[in-house]
């Protein structure tokens, strides 16, 4: 069964810089959340060490700076780009700004998209539907087994560009003990099965950070990959 993408829920997207390290991230990491505070006022410290602080901007953003890079994740539900993109053009340019950034070495826009099952058996099969080639029988390595989790990455890259495709299957769990004073509030003790189809298109060629503009970068890179991705991966 070829793949189809319609199949699939969005379920997160990065956009990420890279640079040569700023050690501007060590004074003026504070600056840049203080002034996030007017378009994101929800933002709430998550982790801080000297060379990586992370941030919730609201429930579904997570903003990232670090010493050579930088990124911001948005998390489902994502209807369409132009959220994130809004998002974007109130982090990076302030970003760029403090930490003094003329250069880039590297710009990913990273998108996952995830596909989920009742059983971890009905998404080993949907991935060898899409990945049949994989399949193996018989006896190997003196065992005699079956086929399972097939998973698949291919890199294909330009002068400038490039997209690493991955389609792996995935059993995901999650617990969380509650302590007994809680008496009304349950233990979390839950297990899922998706299948992944992580993106990550990148531009890995020197950019200079006055080029850099977030939501045209996002419009274009999700169009490309929406109108590529299945052809590339059915061949």
């Amino acid at each position: 069964m070829p793949l189809n993408l319609s199949q699939f829920k969005l379920q997160r997207a990065v956009l990420e810089i890279r640079y040569a390290q700023s050690f501007l991230v060590w004074d003026h990491a504070g600056v840049v959340w203080q002034q996030l505070r007017t378009p994101f006022p929800e933002i709430k410290l998550r982790t801080a060490q000297p060379n990586q602080q992370t941030l919730s901007l609201s429930k579904k953003l997570t903003a990232q700076v670090a010493l050579e890079s930088s990124n911001l994740t948005a998390y489902s539900p994502i209807s369409d780009a132009e959220p994130f993109a809004e998002a974007c053009m109130s982090f990076f340019p302030l970003v760029l700004k403090q930490l003094e950034i003329s250069n880039l070495t590297r710009i990913g826009y990273r998108s996952f998209f995830q596909k989920s099952f009742e059983t971890k058996q009905a998404a080993s099969e949907f991935g060898f539907e899409q990945l049949p080639y994989l399949r193996r029988k018989g006896k190997h390595f003196n065992i005699d087994g079956e086929s399972r989790d097939p998973e698949l990455a291919l890199r294909w890259e330009g002068d400038a560009t490039g997209i690493l495709v991955r389609l792996q299957t995935i059993q995901q769990k999650l617990e969380a003990d509650v302590p007994a004073d809680f008496e009304s509030v349950e233990s979390i003790n839950v297990e899922r099965y998706v299948v992944v189809l992580d993106l990550d298109y990148y531009a890995h060629g020197n950019t200079s950070a006055a080029k850099f503009q977030p939501r045209a970068l996002i419009e274009s890179w999700s169009r490309l990959i929406r109108r590529d991705v299945e052809g590339f991966f059915n061949g």
